[in-house]
């Protein structure tokens, strides 16, 4: 996957408890950044580079990670419900404990993720 990505601004991005509900922060590079308890409802995050990032009890309550590369991403007591994340790489992710009801995933490879039974399908 070939990501066409805004110029990174920050080299570390660490969002911990912050509010960036129903921004557009589309297209970047936010690999290894960190949103751990930060209010992401409805963010847009669709076609970015969030590989290695850290979302641990971030709130993504219909967010938008379409076409995003997840890839080896800790997701743990997220909540991902009503979650648009077709088209997606979370490959080697881990979603422990993550409230994964109502998620969009058409097309989303999964390899190696680590999904436990706690999903509130």
């Amino acid at each position: 996957m070939r990501l066409a990505l805004k110029p990174r601004v920050q080299e570390v991005i660490l969002e911990s408890k912050s509010d960036h509900s129903g921004e557009d922060v589309s297209h970047q590079d936010l690999s290894g950044s960190v949103w751990a308890e930060a209010d992401l409802k409805g963010t847009d995050f669709s076609g970015s580079d969030m590989r290695g990032a850290v979302l641990s009890r971030a709130v993504m309550f219909k967010a938008r990670l379409e076409g995003v590369d997840l890839s080896n991403a800790m997701l743990d007591y997220a909540v991902l419900r009503g979650v648009d994340m077709r088209n997606s790489l979370a490959v080697g992710a881990t979603f422990v404990r993550s409230d994964m009801g109502e998620m969009l995933v058409e097309g989303t490879d999964f390899t190696d993720a680590i999904i436990d039974k706690y999903r509130c399908v």
